[in-house]
């Protein structure tokens, strides 16, 4: 038998696949680094012999392999794993429109299409955005309410804390994404100042509020996964609540039409200024409240 030792990046998601020739490239969700020796007897099998079994969720050390189409076939299904994770993710915003982690989930299963590196390349266009990329700035830490509610009632301090109080909400309730890359930076960003988005435009944090605010974002930012969401949120209210489709077309058209007009909300230190007033952050970015 001959052998040879290459190491491959395996996702921890079940039913995930192994890809490539006798160069082995692998998956990019949740992935982790396996080491692994590949066995070629005289029969023309392939066997793969993983060092360390243990690391993974299911058991892959004893799974054989043919040659055939690709030489090796240890074929990789990479992007339909990722549509999975799409389509999972879908699915339970269809059954469940306040279900925070489906959204997550969506993203993880999209972030390898090639509209997210334009997207990222779509808001460093604006120069303030790109000084925040190379910058890499970021919230670090817990937000401080009770500071902020100690701000005036006008800055956007107080409002932003009021919000989060009133509605019960955790500030960091979103899944943490380590930055590595200018497209993880934008998406950890567009995530920690979302509910700051909220209260900018005016938009309640209920599913026709929130639709609204994704086309915001969409108009914005062109993130695939604010398409996603405000088209299947539309679906959605299509099939399971038409009375309301009037107002959910009403919030989607309006949010898409702030975006456009305002400056890019992604470009700024929000909590730089929390002192400011929340009607002069509006005013600076050209933007018409919803509530207002």
């Amino acid at each position: 038998m001959n052998f040879w030792k290459r190491r491959i990046r395996v996702s921890r998601c079940a039913g995930g696949s192994l890809s490539g020739s006798k160069v082995l490239s692998g998956l990019s969700l949740n992935s982790i680094a396996i080491d692994f020796k590949v066995s070629v007897a005289n029969t023309g099998e392939y066997r793969l012999e993983l060092a360390n079994p243990a690391q993974l969720t299911r058991d892959l050390h004893t799974q054989k392999f043919n040659v055939g189409e690709i030489g090796m076939e240890l074929h990789s299904h990479r992007n339909q794993i990722e549509y999975l994770e799409t389509l999972r993710g879908l699915m339970a915003m269809v059954r469940d429109p306040g279900h925070t982690e489906s959204v997550f989930d969506i993203e993880d299963g999209l972030q390898n299409l090639d509209a997210y590196r334009l997207a990222v390349e779509y808001v460093r266009r604006d120069p303030g955005m790109a000084q925040l990329i190379e910058e890499r700035y970021l919230r670090h830490g817990a937000h401080d309410l009770d500071a902020l509610l100690r701000l005036p009632e006008a800055s956007l301090g107080y409002h932003f804390a009021r919000h989060m109080r009133d509605k019960g909400f955790d500030p960091d309730y979103f899944r943490v994404r380590e930055v590595h890359t200018d497209l993880d930076y934008v998406l950890m960003r567009l995530r920690q100042t979302h509910d700051i988005w909220h209260i900018i435009t005016g938009f309640d944090t209920d599913p026709v509020g929130e639709l609204g605010l994704k086309a915001v974002e969409l108009a914005q930012t062109r993130r695939p996964m604010a398409a996603v969401v405000a088209s299947g949120g539309v679906l959605r209210f299509l099939f399971k609540d038409p009375e309301n489709l009037g107002q959910v077309l009403g919030a989607v058209s309006t949010g898409y039409q702030l975006g456009v007009k305002a400056k890019l909300l992604l470009a700024q230190k929000w909590e730089d200024h929390w002192e400011r007033p929340l009607d002069e952050w509006r005013g600076m970015l050209n933007v018409t409240a919803v509530d207002a």
